[in-house]
């Protein structure tokens, strides 16, 4: 038997697809959205408008660095999702693309467990683990992914994540000598390099939210100095027109831009900007 019959063994998902019945189907549908694009499109930018705007912009920053390693390790490995010829396929529009590592798996580790370890409560632990095991359960039940490809989601998702805890406890508190100006230019030729490097439609999304966001977060700091905790109404308006704004931009502007991925980065890159910098300078002058 070849490495790739191995790999592509369907014995374990046959077996946890024997349990299959309506309302499973629509537990892990609903627990595999955990994982898709639009729940961290919404997570991370009420984090960043309503409770810790330096927390949100670390967990944005690490979770588009596993996004970014997970999507080129995808095209290093090519390997092909499971076929409907082999199991039953649910809720295939979640599972686009190469197969090997899960980047449901591996991003839901990074960012929950990002959040457990800024809680520094076991509890949040337990949650992160727990809900990191349900989101690569759902991808097995819903014959999108290879049991090799969870594993190997959670492996290198568990090592980004060992790579920020300790980053986040030695480096991110010391003072640094760079101007605005040599910050954002530093900032311009990492993305521009990533974008050398792997330039697919997922690669340059991640890399236009990582320069909008981190370049906004800069500009934010320097000229707006915004204050995300506020009364309950004033949170729900930034929420509300916050997300309104994103998803137009997502949505809008992919009518008009050409299907091309510096389109894409474009595109991205605005909405990066529109949640670090736009959005509190709308709303910089309301406090608690």
């Amino acid at each position: 038997m070849d490495i790739f019959s191995c790999y592509s063994n369907p014995t374990i998902i046959l077996f946890i697809q024997q349990f299959s019945n309506p309302v499973l189907d629509y537990f892990f549908m609903g627990i595999t959205t955990l994982g898709n694009e639009e729940f961290y499109l919404i997570a991370i930018p009420i984090l960043y408008w309503c409770f810790d705007k330096k927390f949100a912009l670390k967990l944005g920053i690490v979770f588009l660095i596993s996004a970014y390693l997970n999507d080129y390790i995808k095209i290093l490995c090519a390997t092909e999702r499971p076929s409907e010829e082999l199991v039953r396929v649910l809720y295939a529009k979640s599972g686009g693309g190469f197969a090997f590592p899960s980047g449901h798996t591996q991003n839901s580790a990074v960012f929950w467990g990002a959040c457990a370890f800024q809680l520094k409560r076991a509890w949040g632990w337990i949650a992160a683990i727990v809900l990191t095991f349900l989101i690569g359960l759902s991808r097995l039940y819903l014959g999108v992914h290879w049991p090799l490809d969870v594993l190997g989601g959670f492996i290198i998702g568990a090592i980004i994540l060992g790579v920020y805890m300790f980053y986040d406890a030695q480096i991110t508190h010391r003072p640094h000598s760079l101007k605005l100006a040599p910050q954002i230019a530093l900032i311009v030729i990492i993305g521009a390099v990533l974008f050398l490097i792997n330039h697919s439609d997922t690669a340059a999304k991640t890399i236009g939210v990582f320069l909008g966001l981190f370049i906004g977060y800069l500009l934010e700091k320097r000229f707006v100095n915004f204050e995300p905790r506020s009364v309950w109404w004033y949170q729900a308006l930034k929420i509300v027109l916050g997300l309104i704004g994103a998803f137009a931009l997502k949505v809008g502007l992919k009518l008009i831009f050409p299907l091309l991925p510096i389109f894409d980065c474009t595109r991205y890159v605005l909405i990066g900007f529109w949640i670090a910098f736009a959005i509190p300078f709308f709303f910089r002058g309301r406090k608690r």
